[in-house]
């Protein structure tokens, strides 16, 4: 007989590794909300770091009311003890589905499974060539995964790059992250009081970058590239949103161009939705991405976007339909394309205002929470009916 669950709902725990708040963890808040009171009965559980880096994201989800259970983590890597401590909450909960984000959280979960009727899922985000450190965690990762019973990609360019390292076909598949597209916007009066308020003239063109202060954000190749449009167009202003170990570097990089007047870095920004409905364009480039929340969350916002065509990036913008692609930040065209499209935003309002609108009217029919929410419950009753 058919489980019915809305009598009977499915009962997952999240496990996170975090050790800043960025996209995964922006998207774990937005599931945990929007899961409230559906057929999924879900408790969050995230690593306790040595150095509290985790307690952005406990932040983050208190702001919204979620309750999370912690778990011991220290640079030993205590997999052992913390799965003893998840141990207790999967029975306490009466967990059928470990859902787990990160290498840690994956080993973790292996240690946990035997004993258990638990079936393991683990999402994965982006993979790809990050340093030797992160390298070593992924080859780690690669034999772990083998040993789940799904394994969620964020996009297909993913998904394949999982299969060519050796992940079964059958135990893959895409889950989108969502989004949820608000439906109310600062008017035109309010917007430019926010912009005023923050010191930018009228007829400044304002751009975004969200993302954490990473080696794969090509954030120094973003304040090359914006030193020259700078210089041509005196318009362009830049707010960088996000924080990070390279964040030190790039603004030391910032004074050495002489972009002090021209580049702000905000840092971490609670209101990121708010913000970004202040400024007139999004740049994002990138040497590898799965499907970054930070892309989201600017067409979202009706921003136009000038962003690297990479990892799953190509399956959210239609060059010069919803946003405008050029190469990685690794390919030798990068500087010149990224530079031209940049400018092009600076001077075509009508471009902007064509990309903005395509770009929010597909994250509301093409990538919603609602249709993100369908595609994990699906997965999960899937696992459970095997």
């Amino acid at each position: 007989m058919p489980r019915d669950f809305q009598q009977e709902p499915i009962r997952v725990v999240h496990l996170i590794h975090t050790m800043a708040h960025g996209g995964v963890e922006t998207i774990l808040v937005n599931w945990m909300e929007e899961l409230r009171g559906s057929r999924i009965d879900v408790r969050l559980v995230c690593f306790t770091n040595p150095d509290g880096s985790e307690q952005a994201f406990l932040d983050a989800c208190a702001r919204e009311g979620i309750a999370v259970d912690t778990i011991p983590w220290s640079r030993r890597k205590p997999v052992f003890k913390a799965a003893r401590a998840l141990g207790r909450i999967l029975d306490e909960h009466r967990a059928e589905i470990l859902h787990t984000h990160n290498t840690y959280a994956d080993l973790v979960a292996l240690a946990c499974k035997p004993g258990r009727r638990l079936a393991l899922v683990s999402s994965v985000y982006v993979w790809s060539d990050f340093g030797w450190k992160r390298n070593v965690l992924q080859a780690i990762n690669k034999y772990a995964l083998k040993l789940f019973d799904c394994v969620i990609a964020q996009c297909e360019a993913t998904r394949q790059e999982l299969i060519r390292r050796g992940l079964s076909e059958a135990t893959s598949r895409v889950v989108i992250s969502g989004f949820e597209v608000e439906a109310a916007t600062l008017d035109p009066p309010a917007r430019a009081a926010g912009r005023a308020a923050h010191g930018i003239a009228e007829d400044t063109v304002l751009f975004a970058n969200v993302a954490r202060c990473y080696p794969e954000k090509a954030q120094d190749l973003l304040l090359e590239t914006f030193a020259e449009v700078a210089a041509r167009e005196p318009r362009a202003h830049l707010w960088l949103f996000g924080t990070g170990p390279l964040e030190d570097d790039l603004k030391a990089q910032a004074r050495s161009l002489g972009l002090d007047e021209a580049v702000e870095f905000v840092g971490f920004a609670p209101d990121i939705d708010t913000q970004l409905q202040l400024a007139d364009a999004q740049l994002h480039p990138s040497y590898a991405e799965g499907v970054p929340l930070a892309v989201c969350s600017g067409m979202a916002a009706g921003l136009p976007l000038v962003a690297s065509s990479v990892g799953g990036i190509p399956e959210m913008i239609d060059d010069d339909v919803n946003g405008l692609l050029v190469p990685g930040a690794d390919n030798p065209d990068f500087r010149r394309a990224f530079t031209a499209a940049t400018e092009r935003l600076v001077r075509e309002p009508e471009t902007r205002a064509r990309l903005g609108d395509a770009a929010r009217r597909f994250m509301r029919e093409e990538y919603s929470m609602e249709a993100a929410m369908r595609q994990l419950f699906d997965t999960y009753a899937e696992l459970l009916a095997r």
